[in-house]
């Protein structure tokens, strides 16, 4: 029965127990393919949900370092913000994009441009691709779920780009239907 295969490998019952009556009153065949389906039952199926379980893990632990990886580098913001006199007791910490460029050459901005994967002669777009609605300053969550979204994957990366171009052009667009438009 399934039960009695099911117990054979999780070891509830030794194969033997089993194979031995069937091979004494069924055939002798019943030994190798008893033999192969615990085989492929330990080795072929047992390794896959092992290796889903580790994939699952190496997953948590890359979206742990890419959070650690944004928030290191807002802490680098925090800490100029505070040593330039930039931020005052009780004021909530916001950085603009002229803070965000005065860190280029900084140890963890190139870490961070280097986990996305762009050429550092082009890191001046990752400001306005975090910077979503362009309001030019952004503080802890809107920075940290902005760097998230790039830093995942390369298709999330592609999406944020173009959603910034689709952005601009509607603002080149706009421009130029109110130079179009007549006026009243």
């Amino acid at each position: 029965t399934f039960l009695s295969l099911y117990m054979i490998i999780s070891e509830g019952i030794h194969w033997c127990e089993l194979v031995k009556p069937l091979a004494t009153f069924i055939s002798p065949i019943t030994k190798p393919i008893a033999c192969l389906f615990i085989s492929f039952q330990l080795f072929a199926m047992m390794n896959v949900i092992t290796a889903y379980f580790v994939e699952s893990a190496f997953k948590a632990a890359a979206a742990s370092e890419k959070d650690e990886m944004a928030r290191d580098l807002w802490h680098v913001f925090e800490e100029d913000l505070k040593l330039s006199g930039g931020i005052k007791a009780r004021k909530k910490i916001e950085v603009t994009q002229e803070v965000f460029q005065k860190h280029y050459n900084h140890p963890k901005m190139a870490e961070f441009i280097d986990m996305l994967g762009v050429d550092p002669d082009e890191a001046s777009h990752i400001w306005e691709l975090i910077d979503t609605d362009g309001a030019g300053k952004l503080d802890a969550d809107h920075f940290i779920n902005g760097c998230m979204k790039l830093i995942g994957s390369a298709r999330a990366e592609m999406i944020w780009r173009l959603s910034f171009e689709n952005k601009q052009r509607h603002k080149e667009l706009m421009t130029i239907l109110q130079q179009v438009a007549p006026k009243s």
